[in-house]
């Protein structure tokens, strides 16, 4: 799923009938705004295990926005690179 997102990522058209991993999607990726990651997919991203984002939500030492619906957390790819430009300077 993960490698979906990241490719994802990359294909920015104006066709409404894109072709990405072989499915046809409707709507077209404009922005890392609008692409989600679950936490495991996070903790991949960021090359990190999925309870180090998890400790890391509940200790407050990092705040990396995250959207919390149920039991799921979703966080946007924008922010995840944004932490890690901010982590390098």
């Amino acid at each position: 799923m993960l490698h979906r997102n990241i490719y994802a990522m990359h294909i920015y058209t104006n066709n409404t009938n894109d072709i990405i991993n072989g499915e046809f999607m409707t709507n077209t990726i404009t922005n890392d705004k609008e692409i989600f990651l679950n936490r495991k997919e996070a903790a991949e991203f960021l090359g990190c295990k999925a309870t180090t984002l998890a400790l890391w939500k509940t200790t407050k030492r990092y705040s990396i926005p995250c959207l919390r619906i149920g039991k799921n957390v979703k966080y946007r790819l924008y922010d995840l690179k944004k932490f890690m430009e901010d982590s390098i300077k």
